[in-house]
């Protein structure tokens, strides 16, 4: 009896290291809050899906059917649940505008997503719910980037998709 109940905590805690290391979670959530019906899309950008559910937003990036990455940000701009998707900051992007993606690429890490239909226009979801595309002189795919002319930054939690967009003078 002892023997199975000590494999039973075993277990138990093996799947809870397990599942814990797979999402980094910060200190305000909680597994209620972040239960959001993500059967109708609030918005749908290319391969970015957003769903609103009281006041919580999951960013989905889905690929070839498959949802690959997602964040729970809370109304107040919060991230309170990131699966292994490395958020970027939202300071002075202008200072992105002149420069070539490869180098971006070495500060920020590879794009989260592509929403460019034709052309290749990386974006990255910024760690207060905005969604930030590089235009580039040479947008044709991976590896032959360019250097960023315009910078469009999308609000992922606003009704509409209005955008800001940076551009080269």
């Amino acid at each position: 009896m002892k023997k199975a109940l000590l494999f039973s905590v075993c277990v138990m805690l093996i799947f809870s290291v397990g599942c814990r290391g797979s999402f980094s979670v910060n200190e305000d959530w909680q597994r209620e809050d972040t239960s959001v019906d993500q059967t109708k899309p609030f918005k749908i950008m290319g391969p970015v899906r957003i769903f609103k559910g009281g006041n919580k937003y999951v960013v989905n990036i889905v690929e070839n059917g498959t949802e690959r990455e997602k964040a729970v940000f809370s109304d107040r701009r919060k991230c309170v649940l990131n699966n292994n998707l490395k958020l970027i900051g939202t300071e002075n992007p202008s200072r992105f505008l002149n420069v070539s993606f490869s180098k971006i690429k070495e500060e920020l890490g590879e794009p989260h997503t592509d929403i460019g239909s034709g052309f290749y226009i990386p974006a990255y979801i910024t760690d207060d719910a905005h969604l930030i595309c590089f235009e580039t002189d040479n947008g044709f795919g991976p590896g032959n980037e360019g250097t960023v002319t315009d910078i469009i930054i999308y609000d992922l939690l606003a009704e509409d998709w209005n955008a800001e967009r940076i551009e080269l003078n």
